[in-house]
Formats: C-alpha cells, sequence, structure tokens
C-alpha cells in the first residue's frame, strides 16, 4: 500500500509541475501576444491618451466602441456608431457590452478592459490546449508536450502561405481580438463536453451556434463524421442560435455590406496555398495517420473529422455556393486534428530520429515566428502600424473636445479631413460619426467624397445647407475656423474648431 500510494504521490506532483509550466508558459505567450502594444505603452508621451490598439484600428475601435457603450450602461443591443442611417440596435455584439460592464465595475477605461480581457482570454486558451492535449495523451508526457507544441506553434512556411485572415500563422490563431479567443475557448470547451452526452454541453453550444455560424456547421458534420453520439438537445439549440444570427445578419443592412465585402477578398483556396499555409508539421502528418485514426477515444477523432473537414471544404466551391468566404472553414480548432497525426507520427520515431525531425520543425518554425512578430512591431515591414501609432496616442484636447459631446443632445459628428480623429468619435462621445469604418460605414465612397467636398468648400451655401440637413449632422469638428461657412450653420449644429 505505501507503494501505490508513492506512486501516486509522485504522479500528483508531476501533474502539479506540468500545470505550474503551462500556467507560466500562457502567461509569457500572453504578453508576447500584445508585444505591439507593450511597445507602444512604453512609448507614450506626456499629454497623450494612449489607447492600445492590438490590430487594425478601425476593427478596434469599432469593438471598444461597444465596449464603451456597455461601460455607459447599455445591456445587450448595441448601436451602430459609424454610420448615420437609422438603423436598430443589435445584439451581436453583447460580449462586448458584457466586458465593457465588468471593465467599468473594475475601474478599467474600456481601451483597458479591451486589452486586459485580451490577455486573461489568452491565457485561458493556452491553459486549456494543454489540458485538451492531455485528455488526447493520457498516458504519456511526450505525447501531450509535442501535441501542445503543435498546436501552439504550427505555422505557415517561412515567407509563403500568407492570405486574409489565414490562421496558418501561429499569433493569428491568438490574435488581438477577444471576441475570436472567446469563440475558441467556447468552441473547445463545447467539443469537448458534448461527446459525453451531457446537458452540460447546452450553453456551450448556444454561444457557439451564435458566434460562428460556419463552425458550427462544420463541428455538427464532424461529430457525425467521428461517429460521436452527442445529446440532440444541444446541437438543436446550437442550430436555433446559428439561425437567429443569420437572421440578424440579413436584417442588419451593415451586416450584409461587411458579408458583401468579405466575399470580395479573393483568397485562392487552392492546395498550393493551403500547403505551404499549414506548414512544416505536415511532414510528420502521414507517418501518424494510422495510430491516430486506430483509437477508439471519441474525442480525438472529433478532432480528427474536424481538422480534414475543414481544410477539405475550404478547397472546394462550398463556402461561396453558402455565400461566405473559404477562409471562415479555417480556424484554430482546425489544428489539432493534424497535431495529433503530427504527434503520432513523432512517436513511432527513434530518441534520434524524433530530435532530428523536432530540431527541423523548430528551425523553420522559429524562422516564422520571427518573421510574424518583427511584421507586428516594424513599421517598415508593415505599413498599418503608421496608421497605428497615430491612433494609440491621441492629444488630450481630442480627447476633451470628444468627451464634452458625451454630455450633449444626439447629432451626428463630422470631422475635418485634415485631423484624423473620424474612428474616435464614438468611443469617447457615445455619438455617431458620420465616417471612419471603411465597411461598417454604409456608402463610404459617397460620404468620404461629401466631406472632402464640404471642408473643401468645393460646396455652395445651398448644397451645404442641404448636406447637413440630410445627413443629421449636429457638430462639426475643424482643425480651423471655417469662416466662410459659419453662415449656413443653424442653431442644430454645433461647430468646434482649433484642435
Amino acid at each position: 500500500m505505501e507503494h501505490v500510494h508513492l506512486k501516486y504521490s509522485n504522479v500528483a506532483k508531476h501533474a502539479g509541475v506540468e500545470r505550474s509550466t503551462v500556467f507560466v508558459i500562457s502567461i509569457l505567450i500572453a504578453a508576447v501576444n500584445q508585444l505591439p502594444v507593450i511597445i507602444q505603452w512604453v512609448n507614450n508621451k506626456p499629454g497623450e491618451l494612449f489607447t492600445g490598439i492590438p490590430h487594425f484600428f478601425a476593427d478596434y475601435f469599432l469593438y471598444v466602441g461597444q465596449v464603451a457603450q456597455g461601460a455607459a450602461g447599455r445591456w445587450l443591443f448595441a448601436e451602430h456608431l459609424f454610420t448615420n442611417e437609422p438603423m436598430a440596435p443589435t445584439w451581436y455584439y453583447w460580449f462586448y457590452v458584457t466586458i465593457g460592464h465588468l471593465g467599468n465595475l473594475a475601474g478599467l477605461s474600456p481601451f483597458a478592459t479591451y486589452n486586459v480581457s485580451l490577455f486573461f482570454l489568452v491565457v485561458a486558451l493556452v491553459s486549456l490546449w494543454y489540458s485538451l492535449c492531455w485528455r488526447l495523451f493520457p498516458t504519456s508526457r511526450l505525447g501531450r508536450w509535442m501535441c501542445f507544441l503543435f498546436i501552439l506553434t504550427a505555422s505557415n512556411l517561412p515567407g509563403l502561405g500568407q492570405f486574409w485572415f489565414s490562421p496558418g500563422p501561429s499569433f493569428n490563431r491568438l490574435g488581438g481580438v477577444p471576441y475570436h479567443v472567446f469563440v475558441t475557448i467556447v468552441f473547445l470547451l463545447f467539443a469537448v463536453s458534448v461527446h459525453k452526452r451531457s446537458l452540460v454541453s447546452t450553453p456551450f453550444a448556444i454561444i457557439a451556434g451564435m458566434a460562428n455560424p460556419v463552425q458550427f456547421l462544420l463541428f455538427t458534420l464532424a461529430a457525425i463524421a467521428a461517429k460521436v453520439r452527442f445529446a440532440i438537445i444541444p446541437v438543436a439549440l446550437g442550430a436555433v442560435s446559428v439561425w437567429l444570427t443569420n437572421q440578424e445578419f440579413a436584417r442588419q443592412s451593415v451586416f450584409v455590406a461587411a458579408r458583401a465585402w468579405e466575399l470580395a477578398q479573393r483568397v485562392p483556396n487552392t492546395v498550393l496555398m493551403l500547403i505551404p499555409a499549414i506548414g512544416p508539421m505536415l511532414l510528420f502528418v502521414p507517418f501518424g495517420w494510422k495510430n491516430a485514426t486506430s483509437k477508439t477515444d471519441p474525442l480525438r477523432l472529433l478532432f480528427i473529422a474536424y481538422g480534414l473537414l475543414s481544410f477539405a471544404l475550404f478547397l472546394t466551391p462550398i463556402p461561396r455556393l453558402l455565400g461566405v468566404s473559404p477562409v471562415r472553414f479555417l480556424g484554430p480548432l482546425s489544428y489539432p486534428g493534424l497535431a495529433i497525426f503530427a504527434t503520432q507520427g513523432l512517436l513511432r520515431l527513434g530518441s534520434r530520429q524524433r530530435i532530428a525531425a523536432l530540431a527541423l520543425y523548430g528551425a523553420l518554425t522559429t524562422v516564422s515566428l520571427y518573421g510574424q512578430l518583427v511584421d507586428r512591431i516594424t513599421p517598415a515591414r508593415n505599413p498599418q502600424l503608421l496608421m497605428d501609432t497615430i491612433y494609440n496616442h491621441v492629444p488630450l484636447s481630442y480627447v476633451d473636445a470628444l468627451s464634452w459631446l458625451k454630455t450633449q443632445r444626439q447629432g451626428v459628428v463630422l470631422t475635418d479631413p485634415a485631423i484624423p480623429i473620424e474612428v474616435l468619435v464614438p468611443v469617447f462621445s457615445g455619438k455617431i460619426s458620420f465616417s471612419g469604418h471603411p465597411i461598417h460605414t454604409l456608402y463610404p465612397e459617397v460620404k468620404e467624397a461629401l466631406r472632402q467636398d464640404f471642408f473643401s468648400g468645393r460646396m455652395s451655401e445651398a448644397q451645404q445647407k442641404q448636406f447637413l440637413t440630410d445627413h443629421h449632422i449636429g457638430y462639426i469638428i475643424s482643425s480651423r475656423m471655417l469662416s466662410s461657412y459659419t453662415k449656413v450653420f443653424s442653431n442644430d449644429t454645433i461647430f468646434i474648431y482649433g484642435l
């Protein structure tokens, strides 16, 4: 009995060490994932407000604007604040509205709320990835660590296989959007719980179907292909969520426009693009095919089916026939299936062969990871960072002017093209910006042309008055006094200048 007790004591000790190691790794990965934000934070100067942009600036201010609405007291439904057409509020941004409430309770600004939530969600996701690897390889410590390594680091071949919204680069599967990380966590928990045929999976199913209808469809097909016996109620409720989300997208003009824009992005969904995008992990997949599929573990078979279906359907015309971009069929959960194959392939090798194989994988992947990091922090290699730098450090005079609007009556805000503040309007003022987001502003080219014509003086007095009336302009913000235009401003329009 004493021998047995010591054996289980050692197992518990090793498990505790592994979990502690994983926690440290998750903290480090979360920090590296937000390295661009950390660097900009260090470079912030007195007299500036740091906004902490972790991804494309226009999308960031769209989402953080929803966070600000939650912080201001709005529940569930959020307003569209980047287009001035009358539009019903949407529940689709419930996640951001919710974390806005939580951040406000913690005394955080919307910017801090967004970044803090991203950090902790990445920590949680990395820890859950390891928990999944433990379930997949419960008796092989080497197996679960290698599977964990592949899931976290698998990347495209250096300089190859990159396309819009690609999950190939490892850091893209974490990224700067808290909602994307949250959705991955939900699907991961759904996958782990659903094969137990437990109603505990119900809330995960509902959120999963609501959050990503395409991935929910993939999951259902994978469960059927893997012959997973699942409870019908959670999946049925998830299907209802899919329907509700599609209905919401159909009734919101902004979402219809966004979907049309996404379909217009021509991603080359070919094998010659996909293989470099998956990267060197594919070298080991064929060697583990037999061993990985010979076991009857339903969770393992579910993830294998999920990954294979994801990549296979990406290569077909089916996504576009369904009215969605092929990239929607790819995602972080496409990778565990391949990681299982690669891990089983390496476990079949001798120790020397395995070390050589991992060295090759490590060399190629390190080059790719280094390139990803450099691209994310070097303006010369990523021109988008130049815009991020402008909007990351907002002069306090801009903040004061926009914050003053928060206490004023409703009205659309028109900003001078000479000062780059249109994307800042919603989050600081809670008001609608006449322009700002290239997709979530309806008719953006037309509105930008009108804005340019107004501030350049190309409009006649009658045209100016009609423009202000047609678009419900309540506030005009300029860097200079537009004395020749002031005669057309009615008492309904407030003119702010001097920024």
